[in-house]
C-alpha cells in the first residue's frame, strides 16, 4: 500500500520550554486509509499535525511526503478569509485544486451542501455561528479534494447528522485513494471508520497500529456472561480458580482472552450449574481508550498490527 507520508523520530520544542512537546514520534500515513490521532488535551496532537505540514519546525527527525501529494489542512482554530463571502471562501479550495468557472463553483456548492451550509451560501462568514464557521473550513478542504487530509478536531460544534454526512464523505474519499489523518474526541462517529490509530501521551507515541490491534493491546479480554437458574455455588466459583470472574445474583461474568475459544469454559460452568443463557461481549473502542488514558505510562511504544 502506498505510503503517502512518513515521519521518523520527530522531536519538537517550543521556546522557553525545557521539555519537548513531541519526543521521537514516528507516524506512517497510507493511501486509502483513515488514521485516527488520539490523546488527552496537551498530548501534542495539534503540534504533530503542524509539524507534518511544515508549519512547525522539528529540532530532529524528518517528514517525507510522496512526490506530488497535495495536503489539505483543516485547523482546530478558525482560519477564514473574513473579507470574502461563504461561497468565495470555499471557491478558494476549488481553485487551488485547479478548477475554474462552473466546475469550481459546482465543487464549492457541493462541499457546502455536504456540511449543511447550502442555505448560507450567499452570506458572509461573520453571519455564521461558531459551528457553521467550523463547517465552512471543512467545506473549503473538501472542495480542494487533496490527496492527504489533515483534520484537527473537525467535528467540534457539528450536529449528529452533519457529523455522519461528513464521515461518509471522508470514507468515500479514502475509498477513492485519499489518506486521512483526523484527531477527534467524537468516537461515536469515528470509531468504526478508523483503520489505524496513533495514541500520544505527553508528546510520545504510546501506540501506533491498526484499530483492531489497539483494542487487543489495551483491552485484551472479552466478558462472557452466564445467566444461571440459581446463584453460582461455591463449588463453581472454586472451579474457576484464577480465572477473573464476578458473580452477582444469578449472573456470572467471566473474563477470557479476546478471540479465544470458550467451549471449555462453557462446559465447566454447565457441569456445575444450570445455564439459561450465555453471551460474549467484546470491548469497544471507547473501553480501550479509557484504559489507555487511565494508565498511559504502563504501555510501551510499539506498533501492533
Amino acid at each position: 500500500m502506498l505510503e503517502v507520508l512518513t515521519a521518523r523520530s520527530l522531536t519538537v520544542t517550543y521556546p522557553g520550554r525545557d521539555v519537548p512537546v513531541l519526543k521521537n514520534v514516528d507516524l506512517t500515513l497510507q493511501a486509502g486509509r483513515i488514521h485516527g490521532l488520539l490523546g488527552r488535551n496537551g498530548a501534542g496532537k495539534s503540534t504533530l499535525m503542524h509539524t507534518l505540514l511544515d508549519l512547525q519546525p522539528a529540532i530532529s527527525g524528518h517528514v517525507d511526503r510522496a512526490p506530488g501529494v497535495r495536503a489539505g489542512w483543516c485547523a482546530q482554530k478558525l482560519v477564514i478569509d473574513w473579507f470574502l463571502g461563504v461561497t468565495d471562501n470555499v471557491l478558494l479550495g476549488a481553485r487551488l485544486r485547479g478548477l475554474t468557472g462552473r466546475k469550481a463553483r459546482d465543487a464549492a456548492l457541493e462541499a457546502l451542501s455536504a456540511v449543511g451550509l447550502a442555505g448560507k451560501a450567499g452570506r458572509g462568514p461573520e453571519e455564521l455561528s461558531g459551528g457553521e464557521q467550523q463547517r465552512l473550513m471543512i467545506a473549503r478542504t473538501l472542495a480542494y479534494a487533496p490527496d492527504l487530509y489533515v483534520l484537527d478536531e473537525p467535528f467540534v460544534g457539528l450536529d449528529a447528522l452533519v457529523k455522519e454526512n461528513l464521515m461518509s464523505i471522508l470514507r468515500e474519499r479514502a475509498e477513492a485513494g485519499a489518506s486521512i489523518l483526523v484527531s477527534s474526541h467524537e468516537l461515536d462517529v469515528l470509531g468504526s471508520e478508523m483503520h489505524d490509530l496513533t495514541l500520544l501521551d505527553e508528546g510520545s507515541v504510546v501506540f501506533g497500529g491498526s484499530t483492531q490491534g489497539f483494542l487487543e493491546y489495551f483491552v485484551p479480554l472479552d466478558t462472557v456472561t452466564f445467566v444461571l437458574r440459581h446463584p453460582a455455588s461455591e463449588g463453581l466459583l472454586e472451579a474457576l480458580g484464577d480465572i477473573e470472574h464476578h458473580a452477582e445474583g444469578d449472573t456470572l461474568s467471566v473474563r477470557v482472552e479476546s478471540g479465544g475459544l470458550i467451549g471449555e469454559l462453557v462446559a465447566l460452568v454447565a457441569a456445575r450449574a444450570e445455564v439459561l443463557d450465555v453471551t460474549r461481549n467484546k470491548p469497544t473502542l471507547n473501553d480501550a481508550i479509557r484504559a489507555a488514558y487511565d494508565h498511559p505510562g504502563q504501555h510501551s511504544k510499539e506498533a501492533r498490527k
